[in-house]
């Protein structure tokens, strides 16, 4: 089953208000708290927890019918929030010690790794002694950017013309995400050659199991097919089972599929302007019915 989940940690400190937090889950005084709503709003729950006590809550129909919309943070927060200010009235304020066995260590932000001089943001963590990471940030790169045309600079780039600039490099699952977001893209070669073409599918991962649910229209159990390229195509051809699919000619160059039951085997080829193509590797995939 698949969950929408919300990643939320409140406190009583500037901190939670500089994110935003839902004033639903602050409860007057340090605490750690997760809602999690079913995809198909079925189910929700928040679990979090203070130093001295942990409560679970969970919201849904008796029957297993759907509920309006009910997320995680307005079903069952409330109820989570009442309570424990309810159970917590009148009893002092604690705050989260430090366990023995673990020590302190700055981090790059997102990646988790040790910053380097381009990581723009750090953070404290805690880890067990021994499991620091020994490996520098990857995410955050510094690239020799033309100015005037905007791509990486080269041997005719004149010395007035480069200039370095950091950007996120993301993962190639991220990728497509990161371009959605507006985040900005590093810059390209002035003209890739037809040697480094490539592609690589992204979704579904391999070896996925997904199941049909008859609860569910059998329309809105669709699964999507992305790829990751080496620069923009012109069209995305997906093959399923042997069977080429329709091509994707317009970004985000990927598709949703109905699922069918059966063992699957896809692949995708990718031809760019120039008329080059490139085929990903294949990868199998599951749908129980």
């Amino acid at each position: 089953m698949a969950y929408l989940i919300t990643d939320i940690l409140a406190d009583n400190n500037a901190r939670a208000a500089t994110f935003g937090f839902n004033s639903i889950l602050r409860i007057g005084r340090q605490a750690a708290v997760k809602t999690g709503t079913t995809t198909d709003y079925r189910d929700n729950w928040t679990v979090g927890y203070t130093p001295e006590l942990v409560t679970g809550v969970w919201v849904g129909n008796a029957d297993n019918s759907a509920m309006l919309n009910l997320s995680g943070v307005d079903g069952a927060g409330p109820i989570w929030h009442d309570f424990m200010r309810q159970a917590l009235s009148g009893k002092p304020e604690t705050w989260f010690t430090q366990p023995p066995g673990m020590v302190r260590a700055d981090v790059c932000v997102p990646s988790g790794l040790l910053p380097t001089p381009a990581c723009p943001a750090t953070r404290s963590e805690l880890f067990l002694d021994g499991t620091v990471p020994t490996r520098p940030d990857n995410l955050y790169q510094m690239f020799d950017v033309d100015t005037r045309t905007g791509r990486l600079a080269d041997a005719s780039t004149p010395a007035s013309a480069v200039q370095s600039r950091v950007f996120l490099v993301l993962p190639p699952a991220a990728q497509q995400w990161g371009k959605d977001t507006g985040l900005p893209q590093p810059p390209a070669a002035a003209q890739a050659p037809s040697s480094n073409a490539s592609v690589a599918i992204v979704s579904p991962d391999p070896r996925t199991v997904y199941q049909i649910t008859p609860r569910l229209p059998l329309a809105s159990q669709t699964i999507p097919f992305r790829v990751v390229v080496s620069r923009p195509p012109a069209a995305v051809t997906f093959i399923l089972d042997g069977q080429a699919l329709a091509p994707v000619t317009a970004e985000p160059f990927e598709m949703w599929w109905e699922l069918q039951p059966g063992v699957h085997t896809l692949s995708a080829e990718v031809r760019w302007p120039a008329g080059d193509t490139a085929q990903s590797e294949a990868l199998q995939f599951t749908v129980n019915p």
